[in-house]
């Protein structure tokens, strides 16, 4: 299975005209944030997180149904873009509802598990927001 963050890119990407690592405004980053070169101000960041065991039942067979997270942080020029961006990107996830990719895996949903939070102003005078969400996955 792909880590959740290149699923996530890849329907944000199809579903929503946003570009993946290039130079314009609201590009996708997976792990670390680009900060030289002809970077965008306005980026969006996704990292995968520690994922817990999949899930054992009573019977201790151990079911397919991965738990997974997942932070997303958004870096823009204003206080208020910057927060209407992950917003925005917060309701595109949770109105995939379940969603199988190509490789065949099976998303039962994304849901938050944290509200959007202000992180921090960088030097460059840079907003950033971040919020964490879990993902509900098995592999067929």
């Amino acid at each position: 299975m792909n880590p959740v963050t290149e699923d996530v890119k890849d329907q944000l990407v199809s579903e929503n005209s946003m570009t993946f690592a290039g130079t314009g405004d609201w590009a996708i980053y997976i792990a670390r944030m680009p900060d030289v070169g002809d970077v965008s101000d306005r980026i969006v960041l996704l990292r995968d997180t520690i994922a817990p065991e999949p899930l054992r039942f009573q019977n201790r067979s151990i079911e397919s149904l991965h738990m997974e997270q997942i932070q997303i942080q958004v870096r823009g020029k204003t206080y208020l873009e910057t927060k209407s961006k992950i917003d925005d990107i917060a309701g595109y996830i949770k109105g995939w509802g379940r969603f199988t990719t190509g490789d065949g895996v099976n998303y039962k949903g994304i849901f938050a598990v944290s509200d959007a939070m202000f992180l921090k102003q960088d030097e460059n005078l840079r907003f950033h927001w971040v919020q964490n969400f879990q993902a509900y996955r098995e592999q067929k």
